[in-house]
């Protein structure tokens, strides 16, 4: 084959490979719009220098800490969970996807949005995950409500930005189902 023909037909094969990927990436994206997730949530762990192995298993540790906070005993029981996508990042920290679910405590309090976000606040606290007065001292940065799907769309492409093979994706700590 001529050099100009392997040129060609490795610019081919990079495409399809790029476009193979795009798809995938887009069938991920699409699949998890069907989730109707309500809060977005980024724990920065910058300064705590973990594997992705130590990472995924802190940050299982915080979500069952969290159910435990938001459901009731019985619900637990019940296996009622969140609902989560976490994804851990290159320099360590994690951005997750919960939905806002139907549950005693929650139909309780008059705001579950501040609901949730105080026992996020206190478990990170609670957990000693990273500085919020440092890092975040309006507790604006780390906790934001996702209003419509438009908005979740936006913030699952933000979340799967560096990986287009979507390979830092917390696989082992995913819940969609209850």
């Amino acid at each position: 084959m001529s050099p100009e023909l392997l040129k060609c037909k490795e610019k081919c094969n990079k495409f399809f490979r790029n476009q193979t990927r795009y798809l995938e990436r887009r069938e991920f994206v699409n699949k998890f719009n069907e989730t109707s997730f309500r809060y977005f949530i980024t724990l920065p762990l910058q300064n705590q220098f973990l594997s992705n192995l130590d990472l995924s298993s802190r940050f299982s540790q915080f979500i069952i800490n969290l159910n435990r906070k938001i459901f009731t005993r019985k619900e637990l029981n019940r296996n009622l969970s969140l609902k989560v996508l976490p994804i851990i990042e290159k320099n360590n920290h994690i951005h997750f996807l919960i939905d806002s679910p139907e549950c005693k405590r929650l139909e309780e309090v008059d705001d579950p949005e501040e609901y949730i976000k105080q026992k996020v606040i206190s478990l990170i606290r609670k957990m000693r995950l990273f500085s919020l007065k440092l890092l975040d001292p309006t507790f604006s940065k780390f906790f934001k409500k996702i209003k419509n799907i438009d908005d979740q769309f936006q913030v699952i492409n933000y979340i799967t930005k560096q990986d287009k093979l979507l390979t830092n994706i917390d696989y082992t700590n995913i819940k969609l189902a209850t």
